[in-house]
């Protein structure tokens, strides 16, 4: 189900971004939540993250959302990293999901960093940053 609120332009959006100051971890949280999953098949890893914005709270397209790893631990992505969503519309329509894959094997897995906006009211978005910790199987 698609979430609607009061339409604003683009360019008041781009315009309200450029001044959008960092928030809290815990303003975030309060705001937007992240699921990760991950799975497992024949020598391939898959991790699946979910960002569902909470209440009337709605992620902007641009500037979009840039996953990175916290450190490098040798892990083969099949996925590009950094990896960069974004939707063509003012806000996502949906919850972005994100997938990617990498190549299984005894390496450990790197925490990931979401960079992202979002916005609580439509006067208001803030930039964060969550970090999302994987607990691997995949061997």
């Amino acid at each position: 189900m698609m979430r609607r609120g009061p339409s604003i332009s683009t360019s008041s959006l781009v315009a309200l971004l450029l001044l959008a100051p960092m928030a809290s971890a815990q303003d975030a949280a309060d705001h937007v939540e992240f699921t990760v999953s991950e799975s497992c098949q024949t020598g391939i890893g898959t991790i699946d993250i979910s960002i569902t914005p909470l209440g009337n709270t709605q992620i902007p397209g641009p500037p979009g959302i840039t996953i990175l790893q916290a450190e490098d631990t040798g892990v083969k992505w099949q996925t590009p990293i950094p990896f960069f969503i974004e939707s063509p519309a003012d806000y996502f329509p949906e919850p972005p999901k994100i997938q990617l894959s990498y190549l299984a094997g005894p390496q450990q897995m790197p925490a990931l960093i979401a960079d992202f906006a979002y916005c609580p009211t439509v006067e208001q978005c803030l930039f964060a940053t969550e970090q999302i910790e994987i607990q691997t199987s995949c061997q």
